[in-house]
């Protein structure tokens, strides 16, 4: 059982490609990652920051990439961010107000 309940808690990932890397978006996890949002700027690029991981699982990216992670592409970026959005829940919300405005939902 308790296997099961850790389980049930592990933290959300994603496999996402960007460029020829192959990257773990995964769900912020520690107390220290939301730490670092309490200055309130750059609140999404640091999210991508914490989440984003290479095949070994270091960080892919530091706070001090997050300048040239700005001037980057925003197109190439979607679908990283869009998995950042993901495992961290962020959509959910936005789902439950999508599925009740469908008519004939109500």
């Amino acid at each position: 059982m308790r296997d099961d309940l850790l389980a049930a808690i592990k933290p959300r990932e994603e496999t996402v490609k960007l460029g020829k890397n192959v990257l773990t978006v995964r769900e912020l996890e520690t107390a220290a990652d939301v730490a670092a949002f309490q200055d309130g700027g750059d609140m999404a690029y640091k999210l991508l920051v914490r989440c984003t991981f290479d095949a070994e699982g270091a960080s892919a990216f530091t706070d001090d990439d997050i300048p040239a992670i700005k001037r980057g592409s925003k197109v190439r970026l979607a679908g990283l961010i869009a998995a950042v959005i993901r495992v961290n829940g962020f959509d959910a919300e936005d789902n439950v107000k999508n599925s009740a405005a469908v008519p004939g939902s109500g």
